[in-house]
């Protein structure tokens, strides 16, 4: 799954994503997570998918799948939506006006098999 998540980074083709992947591309699609450009799929702007981390105070952090300098994003616990530790999530980013310096997001979706 990691691999599927990170290909719609660069895009990619609809025949080539694997038929156990197509619920979740479908879901993701009616999220409107995933858009078709150039005859590639890939994460609408402001998209993000990485590994959560949560602490006990119940703030969750997302690291990128991707090899990347900038800081996980911070993911307040009321967007968690049932995210765990370890869990592979798509989030969207989202305007923070209360701290500056982070980025919020929430999970969008967080199947149990991402893990």
């Amino acid at each position: 799954m990691k691999n599927f998540l990170l290909s719609l980074n660069e895009g990619v083709a609809e025949t080539d994503i694997p038929s156990s992947f197509l619920p979740h591309f479908n879901t993701l699609l009616q999220l409107k997570a995933i858009v078709l450009k150039n005859n590639l799929y890939r994460f609408e702007d402001g998209y993000c998918a990485g590994k959560l981390d949560v602490s006990f105070s119940g703030t969750g952090y997302l690291s990128s799948l991707l090899p990347t300098p900038s800081k996980d994003i911070v993911i307040e616990a009321s967007g968690l939506h049932g995210g765990m530790r370890g869990d592979l999530v798509v989030a969207k980013r989202i305007a923070n006006k209360k701290k500056p310096p982070y980025q919020s997001c929430y999970c969008l979706y967080c199947p149990a098999c991402f893990c």
